[in-house]
């Protein structure tokens, strides 16, 4: 069996014609599963790898096979089929999951599979405790304990697609040991955008305070001195919820009433402006448009250069030239 680990855990790849081999590596990743197969033939390939906090794994194993598993218990699992198909039931009847179709698996209920021959799949896990605390923090305490979400949701609609795309970004990203996301402001700053678009693309149990504010608030106030007394620090959508006492929703309505923009928004228009004030007192020969957007908490460089000319209408490259 050929099993390849470098830096552990960061990166683990697995390939292999024998299936327990197989299924004890598989079972050490990700929980003790039992497997029926045929005769085969079978080439089972695994790549499992972290980052941004995450751990993602791809399986396939080139044959039928049928899994089944008891509750996960301290993860949930989302499950996107990257070729071919697979059938799953946790929490209802079995169903098909495609390409267009992701499959959420609960902490609390079994699993049973059955893979296509040609089936490759992406797993994604989250921590329950890190979803748990999350969620606390959202809801402004409000929360009854782990969310349950539905198992199915669509990856055709404009949440799902944008969740995809995220998902196979850190994908890709996991594989570099120089990615931008292993800066741990970077790292948070993913997180909380995949767990945004996860209850954007999916159903859930999870309550909400849908008050709507008048005039300043108090918490967007809070919130706002918070901004500016952290725009240089690690902080991330989870730590501004908290810093309000409020849930997500109301801060949100509060910040697009006030504001016009989310909380979000609004730390990044803060760290746009601490980076435009960085470029226009740097020496080009003493800094580079890369450090400072680091510096600012931006690590996608297209995406910084895109967002810093629709708001000051020039590129970083030519503030730092002093071209106006």
């Amino acid at each position: 069996m050929a099993l390849v680990q470098a830096d552990p855990p960061s990166t683990v790849f697995a390939g292999t014609k024998n299936l327990d081999e197989f299924q004890d590596v598989v079972s050490g990743l990700l929980r003790p599963f039992a497997l029926s197969a045929g005769p085969g033939p079978y080439d089972a390939r695994l790549r499992h790898s972290c980052v941004a906090g995450l751990a993602l794994t791809t399986i396939e194993y080139g044959d039928v096979v049928e899994i089944r598993t008891d509750s996960l218990e301290r993860f949930y699992l989302v499950q996107i089929a990257l070729a071919g198909a697979f059938r799953s039931g946790s929490m209802g009847e079995e169903m098909e999951f495609s390409g267009s179709r992701a499959q959420l698996i609960n902490p609390i209920a079994p699993v049973t599979m059955r893979w296509s021959p040609s089936c490759r799949l992406l797993v994604l896990r989250l921590e329950k405790a890190m979803v748990r605390d999350y969620v606390d923090v959202l809801t402004g305490g409000n929360s009854r304990g782990a969310p349950v979400f539905g198992e199915a949701f669509s990856l055709d609609t404009p949440a799902g697609r944008r969740l995809r795309r995220t998902i196979e970004f850190l994908l890709k990203e996991s594989g570099d040991e120089a990615s931008l996301l292993r800066s741990p402001m970077a790292a948070q700053q993913m997180r909380q955008v995949l767990f945004a678009q996860l209850m954007a693309a999916s159903h859930h149990d999870m309550p909400f305070d849908e008050t709507l504010p008048r005039g300043v608030p108090y918490y967007v106030k809070r919130a706002d001195d918070f901004i500016a007394a952290n725009v240089a620090r690690e902080i991330s959508l989870v730590d501004i919820v908290a810093s309000s006492g409020v849930s997500m929703r109301t801060l949100y309505y509060g910040y697009r009433h006030c504001h016009g923009v989310g909380p979000m928004g609004r730390l990044k228009r803060l760290r746009l402006d601490r980076a435009k004030a960085d470029l226009e007192t740097t020496h080009p020969g003493d800094g580079t448009v890369t450090e400072i957007a680091m510096r600012w908490g931006f690590p996608h460089l297209g995406r910084f250069a895109s967002d810093y000319r629709a708001r000051f209408g020039a590129t970083p490259s030519e503030t730092l030239r002093g071209v106006r």
